[in-house]
């Protein structure tokens, strides 16, 4: 692929990731109380936090692979 095809592929994965993220936690504020939408935030922060890190770590380690 060219560069700026793969460019273009990280930019759209990581806009359909921060919409797909911003509809779940509108969606769970709009049908939880308030009490729940706080127990699904933590959740939430926590799962999206390891996440972060569990990449940080495997991205990681495919820029030393590839050098």
């Amino acid at each position: 692929m060219r560069r700026s095809a793969v460019v273009a592929a990280s930019v759209l994965d990581q806009a359909a990731s921060s919409l797909t993220n911003i509809l779940v936690l509108v969606m769970a504020a709009r049908v939880s109380t308030t009490a729940g939408f706080a127990a699904f935030s933590m959740v939430y922060l926590t799962f999206t936090v390891l996440l972060g890190l569990n990449m940080s770590y495997v991205g990681q380690a495919v820029v030393l692979e590839r050098g």
